[in-house]
């Protein structure tokens, strides 16, 4: 294998990557601490009413637009206009923001069902902090963390991988 094809996302990390981020990462452990295995069937059929058409739209968009080097931008803007363009697509980025606070600030939930099977976030204290504080507090240090990761870039996340499996 040469070094082109080892620096390549594959297909089934980015589904996975859309996956979790369109559907929501925080939603799947929610899920199933709240209804089990029976969460599974509500997955395959959000599969099929919402992610199929949304693939179906995306793929209709790039190939009305597969000559156009740009994104959501360049297909909202030949399609409404650039004034209606820029204020979806900033709207789009904008619920980023909004996603990763809320996943980061809740994401510590999970984590404390995993660990204790049950919910100990409500009995954190740090520096005088009571619990929502604290994990508003660790929220944004996971933004940050999330975000430095990101911009060294896929090298530092194949790493990450390589160092999880060799442990497994």
């Amino acid at each position: 294998m040469n070094d082109e094809s080892k620096k390549k996302l594959t297909l089934v990390p980015l589904i996975l990557m859309i996956f979790t981020s369109v559907f929501g990462f925080n939603n799947m452990p929610r899920a199933f601490y709240l209804m089990g295995y029976s969460a599974i069937p509500w997955y395959i059929i959000s599969g099929i009413t919402f992610f199929l058409p949304y693939a179906f739209m995306m793929a209709e968009f790039g190939a009305a637009f597969k000559e156009e080097s740009g994104g959501i931008y360049t297909w909202m803007e030949r399609s409404v206009g650039p004034k209606y363009a820029f204020v979806g697509t900033f709207m789009w980025y904008a619920s980023y923001v909004v996603w990763m606070v809320s996943i980061c600030s809740t994401i510590f939930i999970n984590i404390s069902n995993i660990i204790f099977g049950t919910d100990k976030t409500s009995s954190l204290r740090l520096f005088g902090l009571n619990s929502t504080q604290v994990i508003g507090l660790l929220g944004i240090l996971l933004i940050i963390l999330i975000t430095y990761v990101a911009s060294k870039g896929l090298i530092i996340i194949k790493t990450v991988e390589l160092l999880v499996n060799k442990r497994t």
